[in-house]
């Protein structure tokens, strides 16, 4: 599958999460910096970092709503999911800056 469907399929997700939950997905991995760069680079996944609420105590909340859009639950650990063939995986977007050394206040937001 190409990255073109990959990133449309994350903007789609995006969409319905920040619908639901009031939340700003941030795209990030490969997938992220090929937006970012244009490099062409092989994607395998979509990583997305949400507020760690969702993957802790909000966790069956989240997890019951992206299973009733179509998505499975294929590594919980991991809080990957798939959908279409792409796999989704969910990540803190607090351990953004000690992981990377980013803040979110450096990030722009991109509204489609």
């Amino acid at each position: 599958m190409d990255n073109k469907t990959k990133l449309k399929a994350f903007f789609e997700n995006t969409k319905r999460l920040n619908k639901h939950f009031k939340i700003t997905p941030l795209l990030y991995g490969s997938l992220g910096l090929e937006y970012v760069t244009d490099a062409g680079l092989s994607v395998d996944d979509i990583d997305i970092l949400i507020p760690e609420y969702h993957l802790l105590d909000g966790w069956n909340k989240f997890c019951r709503y992206l299973e009733t859009l179509g998505y499975v639950l294929t590594d919980e650990n991991e809080h990957t999911f798939l959908k279409c063939g792409i796999s989704f995986s969910y990540a803190k977007i607090e351990e953004l800056h000690p992981f990377a050394g980013i803040s979110l206040d450096e990030i722009e937001t991109v509204s489609l």
